[in-house]
């Protein structure tokens, strides 16, 4: 959860007066005009502009405040930073790692669909494909991809569907993405062939046993 107060640079119990100021001043600062259209400002004064029209706004502001003490009161965290391709990258690895300690036979595939669509959401989506860093971007997707590759073949279809938009003008992302799917397909055939074979083993071993009593 974004902490509009913080961003705003200003203090929970500030004033009209003192958030309005706080705006001005930060939007001289941040404006993509005065920065030749940085992605990386546009993404911050995005978020100046979402919180100060939160705050000014009062059905808007009392739906935050509520949010926000429940987010507390559930210990929670508040504060989230501007959205760039660093922070996503390192919150990709750091949900990889925590997948990669997972015991297989135990994990909550839900829950681990769920938490990349919560890393991965349309508000992430968006700034990625703005700031086109390929070369991170690329990173991040493989690195969910790892991830994604514990998941049964039905909800890493789900994830590859679901992160379509951050490979649409990427090639080699889509082919990762393919070769995902692919991947997943096959072992999904080999799960199911598995207990043929085993079945068929069985049945050659108790076949050769009989002929072997009978010698």
């Amino acid at each position: 959860m974004k902490d509009y107060y913080a961003i705003l640079e200003v203090p929970v119990t500030a004033s009209v007066a003192e958030i309005k100021k706080a705006y001005r001043r930060l939007v001289m600062i941040y404006h993509p005009d005065k920065h030749n259209n940085d992605p990386y400002l546009i993404s911050r004064f995005d978020d100046i502009k979402e919180a100060y029209e939160t705050l000014m706004n009062p059905y808007k502001k009392d739906a935050y405040l509520q949010q926000r003490w429940l987010h507390k009161a559930g210990a929670q965290t508040i504060g989230e930073k501007t959205i760039t391709p660093p922070a996503v990258l390192k919150q990709a690895l750091e949900l990889n790692k925590a997948v990669a300690g997972m015991d297989i036979h135990r994990m909550n595939h839900v829950a681990i669909v769920s938490n990349i669509k919560k890393l991965m959401n349309t508000e992430v989506l968006e700034k990625l494909v703005a700031f086109d860093e390929q070369e991170i971007n690329q990173t991040i997707l493989h690195t969910l991809i790892k991830a994604i590759k514990v998941l049964p073949l039905e909800q890493a279809k789900e994830l590859t569907d679901y992160l379509q938009p951050l490979v649409k003008n990427d090639s080699k992302g889509q082919e990762a993405l393919s070769q995902l799917l692919q991947y997943k397909q096959k072992q999904k055939r080999k799960e199911l062939l598995q207990p043929l074979l085993i079945f068929l083993l069985v049945f050659i071993i108790c076949v050769l046993i009989w002929i072997s009593g009978k010698k």
